[in-house]
């Protein structure tokens, strides 16, 4: 039997629980992109939400001015050999994220630059 079987397995739940199981899920890394994202997908409850308010421009001191740097090279130990399996699941939700704001027409912007804009 293999050793890394119950792990691959968990961190597919973990993904189709995500994905299946949760109204909305969020990127703390991607703060701007995610309070949009919940403004369009939840309109009945967060349609009055204010995205400019300054409480709401919250961005993580980790991320880098490279949104593809974000989470690649801060900890490569973690990511490559200690957490790989989390690191995967949260590099597929980011993904998704950027998808569903796509798909609602929100445009994805840089961790580090400037809140998403409608297109």
């Amino acid at each position: 039997r293999d050793e890394a079987s119950p792990w691959l397995a968990s961190a597919s739940l973990a993904r189709a629980t995500l994905a299946h199981c949760f109204t909305w899920v969020g990127i703390a890394e991607e703060m701007p992109l995610s309070l949009a994202l919940l403004k369009a997908e939840l309109p009945q409850f967060f349609g009055n939400l204010n995205t400019e308010h300054v409480r709401a421009q919250w961005a993580s001191t980790s991320t880098k001015q490279d949104a593809s740097d974000i989470g690649n090279h801060s900890h490569p130990y973690l990511r490559t050999q200690l957490l790989s399996n989390d690191y995967a699941i949260y590099d597929a939700e980011r993904a998704r994220l950027f998808r569903r704001a796509a798909k609602q027409g929100i445009a994805v912007v840089a961790a580090s630059q400037s809140a998403p804009l409608r297109v």
